[in-house]
């Protein structure tokens, strides 16, 4: 009979998974856990999901507004939110910078998926 799998604590927080996206955000290949707050309205970012929650860029947006992907083709992932009462696209690069405006649409954020890419075969 196979040993048990136990789990490992690698963070902690009042975090519903709802809450939480996975993305690389630093671009080191692995994987980093992004949180929007919203009892604070801030995003916060274990990166790995090994460190300590740092803050990260912008605030105030609903978790469920935001979406994640590298939109500038840098190797890191990006924040995007439609901004619903005028339709402006904006991102925030590397989950640090501000928001920068690079599109409008009336097109909810609910339907906007964002597509993977990279080398097809």
């Amino acid at each position: 009979m196979p040993a048990p799998i136990w789990w490992t604590q690698i963070n902690y927080g009042p975090v519903a998974n709802e809450q939480i996206q996975l993305a690389d955000v630093d671009g080191d290949g692995k994987d980093d856990v992004f949180w929007a707050n919203p009892y604070d309205g801030r995003w916060y970012i274990s990166y790995g999901a090994t460190s300590l929650w740092s803050v990260g860029g912008a605030v105030n947006v609903p978790y469920d507004q935001l979406r994640l992907g590298d939109l500038n083709g840098d190797g890191k992932d990006d924040v995007f939110w439609i901004r619903p009462w005028d339709g402006d696209w904006l991102v925030s690069y590397g989950a640090v910078s501000g928001w920068a405006i690079i599109n409008n649409s009336n097109i909810p954020v609910a339907q906007i998926r964002l597509a993977a890419t990279g080398s097809a075969p």
